[in-house]
């Protein structure tokens, strides 16, 4: 088994990616749950997942065998869904990350530009109410608009801005928040020590969230000296405890992976995927905005010297 593992691993590590299909077909039945997850990973092209995988499962079977198979299965299992919801856990940050970095420019970019629209827009309407009641409800939803607009810039003036990181930082970051999730998810520590993981946890999402390795780097290194770390000897011979570990993983990958749904169906990573060259997409849209501004600014200067009339 150990063997075809690591054959299976030079493929990938080559990407002779049907040899390696070949010989995830052979594996036995009795590592069935392996061998689906390393096809899912192998069919979406997860390379560093499936090879981190490959590694751990490797290490797991050259340890000395201690407990029943059925213990061992369920400690596979677990290990499996963990790699699972890591991956989940990372493209859903990644994609976190893609729509905050396109706000931030948006705002960066556009903001005083689109306030200053929606502000001209809200006061040319109060000019024509003044005139014609008609108009009344016209200017209730600019003030609206122009109220729901602040209240976003507040927020987004509020975000923590993105750490520039070169292409080898991101590989690196990615890296390292993967075995770090690992290492403090709250459904992967003994139980008294849950509440103190899920704060970790929370860090550390949100520093990969904004690129900042440096604090990712830090959670890792206290993560591995052991902070979580308990005593698999006391453990071996708690079924419940592992079924239930495994039915709270399930539970949460569904849940991450239903978000990361949602976030690739919401209309801002729909923009983000469909533009191909983001500094010409941002000057086309500037330069139509400016023009928008110019013709509701003729607009309002016309309303206002007939009033002065």
């Amino acid at each position: 088994m150990i063997k075809r593992l690591k054959t299976i691993q030079f493929l990938v590590s080559e990407r002779k990616l049907q040899e390696a299909d070949e010989e995830i077909s052979a594996l036995d039945n009795e590592h069935q749950a392996l061998k689906e997850e390393i096809s899912r990973l192998l069919e979406l092209r997860d390379f560093e997942a499936l090879e981190d995988i490959l590694s751990r499962y490797i290490h797991e079977l050259s340890l000395p065998s201690k407990g029943e198979p059925f213990i061992i299965g369920l400690r596979t299992n677990l290990a499996l869904l963990s790699t699972r919801l890591s991956v989940a856990l990372n493209k859903k940050a990644d994609l976190q990350r893609q729509i905050n970095a396109f706000r931030q420019r948006h705002n960066s970019e556009l903001g005083m530009l689109m306030g200053d629209i929606l502000r001209l827009q809200m006061d040319l309407f109060y000019l024509r109410q003044q005139k014609d009641a008609r108009y009344h409800e016209a200017f209730r939803q600019a003030q609206k608009d122009y109220s729901s607009f602040e209240n976003q810039q507040k927020h987004i003036s509020k975000e923590r801005p993105l750490f520039e990181t070169s292409r080898e930082e991101r590989n690196r970051l990615r890296k390292l928040y993967r075995e770090a999730s690992k290492r403090c998810h709250p459904d992967m520590v003994a139980p008294e020590m849950r509440e103190e993981a899920r704060q970790w946890f929370i860090e550390l999402n949100n520093a990969y969230l904004y690129n900042d390795i440096r604090k990712v780097e830090e959670i890792y290194q206290l993560l591995s000296n052991g902070l979580f770390t308990e005593n698999k000897e006391n453990v071996k011979g708690e079924t419940s405890l592992l079924e239930a570990r495994i039915n709270r993983l399930k539970v949460e990958i569904m849940r991450v992976e239903e978000e990361i749904k949602e976030m690739m169906s919401s209309p801002v990573y729909k923009t983000i995927r469909q533009i191909t060259d983001f500094d010409a997409y941002f000057a086309e849209l500037r330069a139509k905005l400016e023009r928008e501004y110019e013709l509701i600014k003729q607009e309002y200067e016309r309303e206002s010297a007939e009033k002065r009339l």
